[in-house]
């Protein structure tokens, strides 16, 4: 299950990290690769992965630095930290990252293992109640909540509503009518127009990432 996503592996000790970036690389779609905190957090943000595995000690800036900023915008993508054994109280601090999981170097066979069936758990939860809408905006099934930039964003009624029409049609174009006939059900509200879908649509983009939903003339809206 996890060949079809994508993880950030970063370790400066480059032996350490050619062996398991191999060994990586055989089990997810695509792995990135760092040497340090930086470029961990660079490539974070250029290519937003489905997961993270990374070393605590690394030079420009260490696995805990990067992770809390990551948290500042992003909740869900799983973390799994490498560590020595004497920076493992570090770690049990660090309770507000939400690390999924933390393995002491040198790492058991048996122990990674164990963290790739956690990590597999994990992403097919998240995958399945947590829709991805692009620079750290996220849209929560279950809960119903959009949190963009780590920060919880309210919406109207109608806007949800709107959101959740897109995400649930998100292969495919939404006409007006589809759009009136979802958000105004009411008999007495029957008396809309186009301007009133594009006043309800306008107002949800300014909650999320820029060309977000997308027009297309003479149809309807999409989700990019």
């Amino acid at each position: 299950m996890l060949e079809q996503y994508t993880i950030l592996y970063a370790e400066d000790d480059p032996i350490t990290q050619q062996n398991m970036a191999e060994f990586l690389s055989e089990i997810f779609k695509n792995i990135y690769v760092a040497s340090d905190g930086q470029e961990a957090l660079n490539i974070y943000n250029t290519k937003k992965p489905n997961a993270i595995l990374m070393d605590i000690d690394m030079p420009k800036k260490d696995g805990l630095s990067v992770a809390k900023e990551i948290r500042k915008r992003d909740k869900v993508t799983p973390i799994v930290m490498l560590t020595a054994f004497s920076d493992r109280d570090k770690l049990l601090k660090a309770t507000e990252l939400r690390l999924l999981k933390y393995l002491v170097k040198p790492i058991q066979p048996t122990e990674l293992n164990e963290a790739l069936e956690l990590l597999e758990s994990e992403l097919t939860q998240i995958n399945k109640n947590i829709i991805n809408l692009g620079d750290g905006c996220f849209w929560n099934n279950e809960t119903k909540e959009l949190t963009y930039n780590g920060k919880i964003v309210t919406l109207m009624k109608k806007e949800q509503k709107l959101l959740e029409f897109l995400i649930k049609r998100r292969d495919g174009i939404l006409s007006f009518v589809e759009i009136m006939n979802e958000l105004w059900e009411d008999s007495f509200e029957k008396e809309i127009s186009i301007n009133s879908v594009k006043n309800v649509v306008s107002s949800l983009r300014k909650h999320l990432p820029p060309d977000c939903i997308k027009s297309i003339y003479g149809q309807g809206y999409s989700l990019k």
